[in-house]
């Protein structure tokens, strides 16, 4: 469990004042309530022997309020610093963890689910929580009170200390032997409540699709099924707890009975007066909450440690290939790009083989290739979202593999098949690139990309123009409109290269017609790569790159291509044919 809590010591130590603080408070309160009894003592036997000097016992009752308001400052100051600090640093966890997933890589999230991310970016990050405040409370409160109630007791009397504690190692015995238990079950509540979330989110977005085949009630099944395990492991949870706490309870009474036998007998004797007979009732009451806060410190670290468990695989998780060099200003825009005998596989299969081509700089290059054949795999390797197994990409001869994403990245605009649009208005969809996209001065640029990307017309539609709010992932637009504002989004940026991976598959033919002339007449002199199955889109181009099984079958013009035997000429007239031009 220790090992667990290392990811949290440099968060402990930026906020050492505030633990200080706290635990100085804590101790205040606690060393507070310690006179309380003793107070009580001294005045039950001022009473029992009959004094009729009221002074003394208004001075030791002036005392108890003067130390009962110190223990309500000192209640108010941990509470203030502990929680403050264990509120602080969940904050802090939070952001370095959300830093960390911008920093992973593609194959991380291929093997991860979006559902359990968010699980341990929230429930887990809450049990840290609890576990850096209240665990510590209890832990040190239950600590200090428990040596220091017994050093009084044993003071006070012995032997009959000795008696009454007889349970108290039961107790302990009873807390650890649990202790394995809740945070196992817990780390199972957990991982619960993570494919629940996993499963809410993706029939959420997706809901149009499940009611389209009629899946609800299977759904609702599957989401039952997760819901029922998710019960019987907190059920199984609750239950440990549950036994837990009436055992100390019963164990904390009996200390009472034997109190009552042992230490009656002493009163009876005169060995213990009536004031130190009740002050050790006091104390032993005390003393429950220590026995309980044991089983409560036990269940908060070991939540905790299992939370930070699962928080810690994201931290160990190798980042995104990262390279030190950042791209020079000058480099790249007005360079060529090369493919190098260039091969990726995805496990055992094979995507792309011994690919060898170039674009050149300010050139239109376009890209043509059955499903699956490795196209987008083509353009992940140059954004660098991928590594290629064998061969390199470079940038008029230096390796991209050496250059840092990021700045490597600033260079491109995409737009692809299946853009995201985010909950928002469309209008800040498409500024989104850019650095301050609620700027009055960027309304030119945008309302040019907008033209290009052929959006005027569906501005004209929409209930308030280009503010209209866009459901989440673009649901309550069209998939034409999506593409086109996920176009317009790359083209607000004016990047150096621009590249449109099947991004106007779902237009029609005079729109896309429309776009590709924009396009043409706005990127004179830069980089644009489109990846087509319309050849009438690709005709357009300069070269054209055919891509087939993973491996370049044909390079050269549209004009000598449809020429020539093969995929390109062979896509050309059945298109032609489907146009009825044939």
């Amino acid at each position: 469990m220790i090992n667990a809590y290392r990811i949290l010591w440099p968060y402990l130590l930026r906020y050492k004042v505030w633990y200080l603080g706290g635990l100085t408070s804590l101790l205040i309160t606690s060393a507070g309530q310690l006179f309380i009894p003793l107070f009580t003592r001294d005045i039950i036997d001022l009473l029992s022997s009959g004094t009729k000097d009221s002074s003394e016992i208004l001075r030791l009752l002036f005392l108890m309020v003067g130390v009962s308001f110190f223990v309500a400052l000192g209640r108010l100051g941990w509470r203030f610093w502990l929680h403050g600090a264990a509120r602080r640093i969940e904050t802090e966890l939070r952001d370095d963890l959300f830093k960390k997933f911008t920093l992973l890589g593609d194959h991380f999230y291929q093997n991860q689910k979006v559902g359990d991310l968010l699980a341990r970016a929230t429930n887990d990050l809450q049990a840290v929580r609890m576990a850096s405040s209240m665990g510590l409370v209890a832990f040190f409160d239950g600590l200090f009170m428990t040596i220091a109630i017994l050093v009084i007791l044993f003071a006070q009397d012995s032997r009959t200390a000795g008696f009454i504690i007889i349970p108290l190692p039961i107790v302990t015995f009873l807390v650890l032997g649990l202790g394995k238990m809740i945070g196992k079950l817990f780390k199972q509540v957990q991982e619960g409540f993570s494919n629940l979330s996993q499963q809410s989110q993706e029939v959420f977005s997706n809901l149009r699709l499940v009611k389209s085949f009629v899946l609800e009630r299977y759904f609702l099944q599957k989401f039952g099924d997760a819901n029922d395990i998710y019960q019987k492991r907190n059920l199984q949870l609750v239950q440990i707890w549950g036994f837990l706490f009436p055992v100390v309870g019963f164990l904390s009474g009996l200390t009472t009975v034997i109190l009552l036998v042992v230490g009656g007998k002493e009163v009876i004797r005169g060995i213990l007066s009536p004031g130190e007979f009740v002050a050790t009732l006091s104390f032993l009451q005390m003393l429950i909450w220590p026995m309980l806060g044991a089983g409560f410190t036990v269940n908060l670290l070991q939540r905790g440690a299992a939370s930070l468990t699962r928080i810690k695989e994201i931290f160990d998780s190798p980042n995104e290939f990262e390279s030190p060099i950042p791209l020079a200003k000058a480099m790249a825009p007005s360079k060529e790009i090369r493919y190098e005998d260039v091969s990726f596989a995805y496990e055992e299969k094979t995507i792309l083989e011994h690919v060898q081509f170039v674009i050149p700089a300010g050139s239109l290059f376009g890209i043509l290739g059955p499903t699956g054949s490795g196209k987008t795999t083509l353009i992940q390797l140059l954004l660098r979202l991928i590594e290629p197994k064998e061969g390199r990409i470079t940038f008029d001869s230096q390796d991209i593999g050496m250059l840092n994403p990021a700045s490597l990245r600033s260079l491109f605009g995409y737009a692809a098949q299946d853009g995201f649009l985010f909950s928002d208005t469309v209008r800040n969809n498409i500024a989104f690139a850019l650095e301050d996209p609620q700027n009055s001065n960027h309304s030119q640029v945008i309302e040019k990309a907008m033209g290009i990307a052929a959006l005027e017309k569906d501005l004209a539609l929409f209930p308030q123009g280009e503010e209209t709010e866009i459901g989440e992932r673009g649901i309550t637009v069209s998939g034409g409109q999506k593409q086109r504002m996920t176009l317009a989004r790359a083209l607000v940026v004016d990047p150096p290269i621009l590249i449109i991976d099947d991004g106007l598959s779902a237009l029609d033919a005079k729109t896309e017609e429309e776009i590709l002339s924009g396009i043409l007449a706005s990127r004179r002199g830069k980089t644009t790569i489109l990846i087509s199955h319309r050849v009438s889109a690709l005709k357009h181009t300069g070269t054209i790159a055919v891509l087939e099984n993973g491996k370049i079958t044909a390079l050269d013009t549209h004009d000598r291509l449809i020429d020539q035997e093969g995929f390109y000429r062979d896509i050309y007239l059945l298109q032609q044919s489907e146009a009825g031009k044939l």
